[in-house]
């Protein structure tokens, strides 16, 4: 089971230990180093640690009604690339990260796999930082420009541009109509809260893609659901040491006429 805000909630179940796997081992200095410049041009750091310094307003407002984590913390740009390099992302894939704070993990989707990439977001506040990162592309993109190219993608500023959205909006009712992989790295204060969260997307996915096979990367939990199938296990470094367990499904309602969109 997945710890969540810092506190253990058990070990991995029996279900997630038969399907754990080894993740790639963490890129090399050099390419952490690149990705370090990139992302410290793309989000100043003083504007950053303002945005997710959530307000005590923002807090009561948006986070605690959830049971959301309001720290506002991403995952480590080292362990989101083993992460994403063990999915093995295509250029068709529409990649959507659900609850993404700035949108560092979907900037580095798209910068891996030439993908497109959507975040989605509810604090205003960091939708606003990840939207403007967009205007400091050609700086970051020169940040790990060489002659030889760059290690974490070659693209031009323009392409990202197209490739990346960063949007406001709720993880609980987000349009997945064109998502072919889903992530969800938010954290819940209880363990019970995140699997519903992770339940609910899992509806929401079978509703917009009835009868398509779609692959959604989550915490671990168990899955109260039919259509969700479950392919394999990781145990990453979440944040400064605490161990996160996340799990790769495969989400597909084999009864697309039950799963229409309604709205």
């Amino acid at each position: 089971m997945v710890m969540a805000g810092g506190k253990r909630s058990g070990p991995p179940s029996k279900a997630f230990l038969q399907v754990a796997c080894d993740l790639a081992q963490p890129p090399e200095p050099g390419l952490v180093r690149e990705m370090e410049r990139f992302f410290g041009a793309l989000f100043p750091s003083a504007e950053a640690e303002a945005a997710v310094a959530s307000d005590k307003e923002e807090v009561a407002a948006l986070f605690a009604p959830r049971g959301a984590d309001p720290a506002g913390l991403e995952l480590p740009i080292a362990e989101a690339w083993r992460l994403l390099h063990a999915m093995d992302l295509k250029e068709g894939d529409v990649f959507v990260d659900l609850g993404c704070s700035l949108g560092r993990v979907a900037f580095l989707a798209s910068l891996m796999a030439g993908c497109k990439s959507r975040g989605v977001e509810m604090s205003p506040r960091r939708v606003a930082v990840g939207c403007s990162a967009a205007g400091r592309l050609p700086c970051a993109l020169a940040a790990i420009s060489d002659e030889a190219g760059s290690a974490i993608g070659s693209w031009r500023t323009a392409q990202l541009q197209r490739h990346v959205t960063i949007e406001e909006g709720d993880i609980s009712d987000a349009d997945l109509s064109e998502a072919t992989f889903v992530f969800i790295g938010v954290r819940c204060s209880d363990p019970a809260l995140m699997a519903k969260i992770v339940n609910n997307v899992t509806s929401n996915i079978c509703r917009y893609r009835p009868g398509v096979i779609t692959r959604l990367l989550a915490p671990a939990v168990d899955i109260q659901s039919r259509e969700a199938r479950l392919v394999r296990a990781f145990t990453i470094d979440g944040y400064g040491g605490e161990l996160r367990v996340f799990a790769e499904y495969e989400v597909c309602d084999p009864s697309p006429m039950q799963c229409t969109d309604k709205g």
